[in-house]
């Protein structure tokens, strides 16, 4: 594996694998347009693709968060812009895509999307790679898999240190998950360190496919509770979440959700949006 240490100089030079998928654009983020069917028919065509020789293609799973954060933040624009695959997590994002036309009939959900891929993994020896959160939560997770979806294959997990990218301890990692032969890296550290972490490091993978779970792992482990479904159908799970942990996540919903509002209204008058922010200097 190249052991180089990862900079700006050689982010562009970095081949991007795209799905065949139709798009809408969201202020200023390109998403698929796939609801679950969809998705993992991409995924699958994805991991067709995929070789020992080239970097390992992205997946983003994108809500109001990561959408707000595009637009304010071009660095984290980048990032997304970087993924193979934007799919709407969010309902807001699913009826914002609607209101230009597209044809959608649910979101992709971050935890059920997962769910639905190891599923899916059981009858087609796809192997996966949990990366993120803490090592209890991650053995709580593999328990639950382990009864759940017994046929499905963990290869391997790994809980990295917080804080700011130490791209030795990165690089040693990433020898551990390729070494694995894992066909799908689920990243779990949170927006938007994963996004963040998955551009930087993702042309060192390779043979798989990379993830940003977000709290996907919480929530199928049961270490978080999860909105009730007809509160996620209402696009009202922003509320719930904040009522569970509003110290951490007042300023996501209270400040960023009336941007997304009054952002996206101008977008559909057409006074907002009809190019991506300006690309980060090098």
């Amino acid at each position: 594996m190249n052991r180089h240490t990862p900079d700006k100089q050689d982010r562009p030079a970095t081949a991007r694998m795209r799905s065949d998928a139709p798009h809408a654009r969201v202020l200023s983020t390109t998403l698929t347009v796939a609801s679950y069917p969809r998705a993992i028919a991409e995924l699958t065509a994805l991991i067709d693709r995929t070789s020992r020789e080239s970097p390992a293609p992205s997946i983003v799973l994108a809500n109001v968060h990561v959408v707000t954060e595009a637009a304010l933040r071009p660095p984290f624009h980048q990032a997304v812009s970087d993924a193979a695959m934007v799919l709407p997590d969010g309902m807001p994002l699913v009826w914002a895509m609607r209101m230009q036309g597209a044809t959608l009939d649910d979101r992709c959900y971050g935890p059920e999307f997962m769910a639905r891929v190891i599923a899916t993994s059981q009858d087609s020896a796809w192997s996966h790679y949990l990366y993120g959160t803490t090592d209890e939560t991650l053995a709580t997770l593999q328990d639950v898999m382990r009864k759940r979806w017994p046929r499905a294959i963990v290869a391997g997990r790994q809980s990295p240190p917080f804080g700011p990218f130490d791209d030795a301890a990165e690089m040693a990692n990433i020898e551990k998950i390729n070494a694995s032969g894992a066909t799908i890296v689920w990243v779990g550290l949170g927006c938007p360190k994963q996004e963040l972490w998955m551009q930087r490091y993702r042309r060192h993978l390779h043979g798989c496919v990379v993830i940003a779970s977000g709290t996907a792992f919480d929530f199928i482990a049961g270490v978080k509770p999860q909105a009730p479904a007809w509160m996620q159908r209402s696009g009202l799970e922003w509320l719930f979440r904040l009522a569970s942990e509003p110290r951490r996540l007042w300023k996501r919903y209270l400040l960023r959700n009336p941007y997304f509002i009054v952002q996206f209204a101008l977008q559909m008058c057409r006074l907002r949006w009809r190019h991506p922010p300006a690309k980060e200097s090098t």
